[in-house]
């Protein structure tokens, strides 16, 4: 389909685009989208016959294959650049370029640029001078660690994207990027000179997903309110996240409180939380849309909220909440159907959860269709029962688990057993337990 509509896209753009891998003639003075297949090599002699041109709009290499190479930045690329073209469209993605390498003759009219995957420690500054740019792609920049404060000028940016980047904070009033309409990462400052997360509230258009990072810089809980996430209805995903070696709790419960997200939110996802416990909203009915929720390292909860209120709930990830120590009424909710919609939950490194009481008035997870438990050591009792639409069951290093409610999981297709010895154990003693899981149709593995 990409060949499809990458031949259509040549074919409506007819003799005003020119590909240098196409050996083919081209009246030279008719191209403005240029565009090649990056390599090791040199460029020089494919460049010379285009060394004229002056009115290129599009310049755009392809990546040669779908590793993650990064390539030699040629020499011939950066001279080429340096012409009076009035381009619209640059990316030199994957190159190993130093922000001094690169120098567009007449970057006034550039609306797209595109630096991921790059070396660049610091933007070059011919970017902070394109005031027409409308989308900046940064992702991916592992040596990029900041900012310039100059990046606020570009009051026409849309698109802002530095996921996986090193950046540390965002520069001094970053919300005077008004026109923000999609922003990957906003990393709180600590310091005057970087921003608040008072200026993430100044950006009021913002869509699809966003990280919050380093909220341990707050200053106070009620700081947070100052984000106005209640009102961002066109966030559909967010993820709250606290340096990993943050050892402040004070003030911390409320802070989620103050960041509660608008309803429309279908993702959520909260890593390195310090607090005690976890806000009363996230377990909230109201939140109709919510399909994803991931709990990471929330290491002094010992509760979890009625998350089976969540009514469009389809998977849910409990990960390394090491104060966790029972699963139980909380749990389901005041609900006489909970996780009604859910149909993937996983429960990863809990080195202290003990128990999983079962919800007491019936199934309580009618449409489960996968279940892994994976590093709980300390896990006894049985499992759930009744869970009719189980297919897939998956327990790994759980050695205190006794047993398995088998005889209510009539559509299991697929059982994995690993590192469990009083479960294996019953597997090779218990005649039962032995038929039952011979009758099971599907993959078995017990190791």
């Amino acid at each position: 389909m990409h060949d499809l509509i990458s031949d259509l896209a040549q074919y409506v753009a007819g003799d005003f685009y020119f590909n240098l891998d196409d050996n083919s003639k081209r009246n030279e003075n008719l191209i403005r989208h240029l565009s090649y297949t990056q390599s090791h090599g040199d460029f020089a002699d494919k460049f010379e016959p285009f060394s004229h041109l002056e009115k290129l709009r599009t310049f755009l290499p392809f990546q040669s294959s779908a590793g993650n190479s990064t390539y030699s930045f040629p020499a011939a690329v950066g001279n080429f650049l340096k012409k009076k073209n009035p381009l619209r469209v640059l990316s030199l993605s994957r190159y190993a370029i130093a922000g001094t390498q690169v120098s567009p003759g007449n970057s006034l009219h550039l609306r797209y640029l595109n630096l991921s995957h790059t070396t660049i420690e610091e933007l070059p500054d011919f970017v902070c001078e394109c005031y027409n740019l409308e989308t900046l792609i940064l992702s991916s920049c592992g040596s990029l660690r900041k900012l310039p404060i100059q990046i606020v000028k570009l009051v026409l940016l849309r698109h802002l994207d530095i996921r996986g980047s090193s950046v540390t904070e965002m520069p001094a009033y970053f919300g005077e990027l008004k026109s923000l309409q999609m922003l990957t990462s906003f990393v709180v400052s600590n310091n005057d000179q970087g921003s608040k997360i008072d200026e993430l509230g100044k950006l009021t258009d913002l869509h699809g997903s966003l990280l919050i990072d380093n909220l341990q810089n707050l200053a106070s809980s009620t700081e947070a309110s100052s984000a106005g996430l209640s009102s961002k209805q066109y966030l559909h995903e967010l993820e709250f996240k606290w340096s990993s070696y943050t050892n402040i709790q004070q003030s911390q419960d409320s802070v989620l409180d103050y960041l509660k997200p608008h309803e429309n939110v279908k993702r959520l996802k909260i890593q390195n939380f310090a607090g005690n416990s976890l806000p009363n909203w996230l377990g909230n009915a109201a939140f109709s849309r919510m399909v994803f929720l991931q709990l990471e390292k929330c290491k002094n909860c010992s509760l979890v909220p009625p998350l089976g209120e969540l009514p469009s709930l389809k998977e849910l990830h409990i990960i390394k909440m090491k104060n966790l120590r029972m699963v139980g009424s909380d749990f389901y909710g005041n609900t006489t159907e909970p996780f009604k919609s859910l149909k993937i939950i996983k429960f990863e490194k809990m080195q202290n959860w003990q128990v999983w009481e079962p919800f007491n008035q019936g199934a309580g997870f009618p449409s489960l269709e996968e279940l892994y438990i994976d590093g709980c050591p300390n896990l006894v009792g049985r499992l759930p029962d009744q869970l009719l639409s189980l297919s897939i069951l998956g327990i790994e290093a759980c050695d205190q688990l006794e047993s398995l409610p088998l005889a209510g999981l009539t559509s299991l297709s697929c059982l994995t057993i690993k590192a469990c010895r009083k479960l294996k154990h019953l597997y090779e003693t218990n005649q039962e337990f032995q038929q039952m899981i011979g009758n099971l149709q599907g993959a078995l593995s017990i190791i």
